[in-house]
């Protein structure tokens, strides 16, 4: 499966500047989360990710597959997936599994999920 990919970044932006230009550029919509987290919506999918204020490196970070609840139409929350520090992980494990995240193809709520 092709995912969409943005222009190589300038090495001058964070971390932090690269995922939302990422997310932007595969049609996600961004919005402060509790926590001080950021989230992105696109589809039956949402991301969650806080990030280190000094390095704008993300720390933690989260994607949720929402699914059709029995036919209906209506979304539901199918699984959940964490990664980064406190998960057994690390800010690059967060920030890889992020990019990959923001890269991946819009899916409907029928669609099998994606991690």
């Amino acid at each position: 499966m092709k995912t969409a990919r943005m222009p190589a970044a300038s090495s001058a932006l964070t971390p932090l500047i690269e995922l939302v230009a990422l997310a932007a550029y595969n049609g996600w919509e961004v919005a402060a989360a509790d926590g001080g987290a950021l989230e992105w919506r696109r589809g039956a999918n949402r991301i969650w990710a806080k990030f280190a204020k000094s390095t704008q490196r993300p720390r933690t970070c989260s994607l949720a597959n929402y699914t059709d609840h029995a036919g209906t139409g209506e979304p539901h929350l199918g699984a959940v997936v964490f990664r980064g520090v406190g998960n057994g992980g690390d800010a690059q494990e967060a920030e890889d599994s992020l990019r990959r995240w923001l890269g991946q193809r819009r899916r409907g709520l029928t669609e099998p999920t994606q991690w």
